[in-house]
This record gives structure tokens, sequence and C-alpha cells, in this order.
């Protein structure tokens, strides 16, 4: 179960979305600092300013924010998937090819992990791995 988080936390982690989403990614960014310095705990605060500050180029920070998130919440396979995607975004093929198929160790058939993993396969020539990749989706 996801820790708890603060009433005023979630307020404001709930506003960072919402700028997000209207695309005022500068607003997004500092609701969801706010956010995270109240609740230091909460992986979806971590997880939302990750995904911002990669959308914003500052792609160090937002992946070690996106690293907090699953490190608060493991389980949360959707998570490592976002970091994954994210590194792909960034062109660090090898680590999301890991972060990939972490989350396929864990959740064998996970849709988006399998789906996404094609790309950086690709991109680094491993064709082995994206055919094996193809007969899993067939």
């Amino acid at each position: 179960s996801p820790p708890a988080s603060s009433p005023a936390a979630d307020a404001l982690n709930d506003a960072g979305v919402a700028a997000w989403r209207r695309g005022d990614r500068a607003a997004a960014e500092a609701a969801l600092r706010t956010a995270v310095r109240a609740a230091p705990d909460s992986a979806s605060g971590h997880a939302n300013l990750g995904m911002v500050l990669c959308e914003r180029r500052q792609l160090d920070e937002g992946y070690a924010s996106l690293r907090e998130a699953v490190r608060l919440q493991p389980e949360r396979t959707g998570l490592r998937v976002n970091l994954a995607n994210a590194l792909v975004a960034g062109n660090r093929m090898a680590e999301a090819i890991r972060e990939y198929r972490d989350v396929l160790r864990a959740e064998p058939g996970h849709v988006r992990a399998t789906a996404n993993l094609a790309k950086p396969l690709l991109d680094v020539c491993d064709w082995d791995g994206a055919e094996s990749l193809a007969a899993d989706l067939i």
C-alpha cells in the first residue's frame, strides 16, 4: 500500500498533475517539488516530478526522481516502466532495456514493458532479443 501522505501534499501533487496536463510545465514542476518536500516518501509525487523534469530536459534530476519512486514502491511495475520510457526518450537504451527486463522478470507478459522494449532492442541492434520479443508477442 502507498505510504501515508498529507492532504496538503496530495493537493499539491494533484495541482502539479493538473498543470502538467494543461501544458504548464513550470507550474507543474513548482507544485510537484513542493509536494515532494512535504511528502518525501510519496512514490507518486516523485514519479510525477520525474516525468515533468524529463519533459523539461532536466534528465539527470528527472531520472533520479523516477528511481526514487521505484525505490519507494518497487512492487508498482508501472513506475519502472515510466522510468524505462524516460530513459529511452533520453537515448539511454542499455539502462532502459535493463528496466524493462526487470519489469518482465517481476511480471511476465507485462504489456507496456513488452511493447516498449522493442525500440531500445532495435536501436542497439539486439536482433536476437528483438526476434525473441516478437515471438513472445505472437
